[in-house]
């Protein structure tokens, strides 16, 4: 991988904020994430056309943030799900005329999330308006989804990087340094 060095002169030529987006690796600190993606302006558009991923920490905070029991809340308001074979939740979707997608069963009617305080750590770390976005969701599935001691879940993002790109720790020979294994796991040789 060849990384290019920006000379203190060129900075100048760029925003602090590219150069640092420039920066976002799969071992990029949570925090610093989590700071990048505080770009949301609160205008609704993400919840307006999908929901939240949740984990069982998620689902927890937010039952009890509205305090209905945990079992009720997953009925109530989730759907299972799964991302490169990692099970999760998905908030429910409204959705209207037969669309592919719809919104967020916690997005009020004032376009706010009616669980801000307790929301989602994918909601309050992903944003779609935000310029790092794609950055960001890919660090998401690359810390929180994507497993490389799972074939199956390797298997999935090989797939998904033939038509979507990547951040540095994201390629597979860097997810699955044996190349013999990562060989072994995309021909279907190794299925556990």
């Amino acid at each position: 991988m060849n990384l290019r060095v920006f000379q203190p002169e060129e900075i100048k030529q760029y925003e602090r904020e590219d150069i640092m987006s420039l920066s976002i690796t799969k071992n990029t600190p949570e925090e610093r994430i989590a700071e990048l993606g505080k770009e949301c302006t609160g205008c609704g558009h993400c919840c307006k056309i999908d929901s939240g991923i949740l984990f069982d920490e998620d689902v927890t905070r937010i039952a009890n943030f509205i305090c209905m029991p945990r079992d009720d809340f997953i009925k109530m308001y989730l759907d299972e799900h799964e991302r490169f074979h990692t099970k999760c939740w998905k908030l429910k979707q409204i959705r209207e005329d037969n669309k592919p997608y719809g919104r967020c069963i916690l997005l009020g009617d004032d376009n706010k999330c009616t669980v801000h305080e307790a929301k989602p750590r994918y909601c309050r770390m992903l944003s779609t308006v935000s310029r790092h976005g794609q950055q960001l969701a890919v660090w998401f599935a690359l810390n929180h989804f994507v497993n490389p001691n799972d074939p199956e879940s390797i298997r999935e993002w090989a797939t998904y990087l033939k038509t979507h790109p990547t951040i540095p720790g994201g390629h597979l020979d860097e997810l699955v340094p044996d190349s013999k294994r990562l060989k072994r796991i995309l021909s279907y040789e190794e299925l556990q």
